[in-house]
């Protein structure tokens, strides 16, 4: 079995939670003024789920460039020394 990213692992959890959470607004009975307000409220959590996400990968993807560049600089500076 593989191992998979905690990025990953944050996106399943956040999908299933979208899922399981429409499928709550579109079974549970209520009003149209109910259900809208369920479905904007949905909508928020969604967003702030993928704010996170979003925030997340891009601290990520900062933190790996700064290596990356840093190792390209230690290799320009041993190249150099040649």
């Amino acid at each position: 079995m593989s191992e998979r990213s905690s990025g990953e692992t944050l996106l399943a959890f956040i999908l299933g939670g979208i899922i399981g959470a429409a499928l709550g607004v579109i079974y549970a009975p209520a009003s149209g003024k109910e259900t809208r307000k369920k479905l904007n409220e949905v909508g928020d959590e969604i967003k702030e789920g993928l704010d996170d996400f979003v925030s997340d990968a891009k601290e990520r993807f900062s933190v790996e460039k700064e290596k990356i560049e840093s190792v390209i600089d230690a290799g320009k500076k041993a190249y150099e020394k040649k």
